[in-house]
């Protein structure tokens, strides 16, 4: 017998929601992040077969499961559980702008910070994985900063770059 994939990603979301909700409150509870935080990714080995499993070369654990997490000191405040099935989760207000999945969860993770520890805002730092001049416009749009690499050639840096370069000549 075969299981429909929304059936199956049900069954998923269903099992790991109780206890994903359980660690991440007491998470919560626990950490206080500061006004500078990181969001990077994390690989969890796992040597069974799953759905749900990257492949991802040049990282220490190169095969398993694939986390998002909002980081400080070393401590983790929240995260969240990448996969090829599970859809993205929308990004509040953003219209205006198309962002990766990737770059939603970026968003997602960023408004999960406590405003009321810090009412002049956060700065997050990014890795090449997650920069982009779209995602960094969206958090500023939510008074946070942002701080991230990138790699030569990203397509929309480079057109952010030509668009500078148009302003500054028109003003010359």
């Amino acid at each position: 017998m075969q299981r429909s994939s929304s059936v199956f990603i049900c069954t998923v979301r269903e099992k790991l929601e109780p206890r994903a909700s359980a660690i991440k409150a007491q998470s919560k509870a626990t950490v206080t992040p500061g006004s500078r935080v990181s969001i990077n990714e994390m690989m969890i080995r796992q040597t069974g077969r799953s759905v749900h499993t990257y492949l991802v070369h040049n990282k220490p654990v190169p095969v398993g499961f694939k986390v998002h997490t909002l980081c400080k000191a070393g401590y983790c405040y929240t995260w969240m559980l990448d996969s090829l099935l599970l859809e993205a989760p929308a990004a509040p207000d953003q219209a205006d702008v198309e962002l990766s999945d990737t770059a939603k969860q970026v968003v997602k993770l960023a408004l999960e910070l406590p405003w009321h520890s810090y009412p002049n805002g956060y700065c997050v730092f990014l890795d090449n994985a997650y920069t982009s001049i779209w995602l960094f416009y969206i958090l500023q749009k939510y008074g946070i900063a942002c701080c991230g690499t990138t790699r030569a050639g990203q397509k929309d840096c480079l057109a952010a770059h030509r668009g500078i370069q148009r302003v500054k000549e028109k003003w010359a």
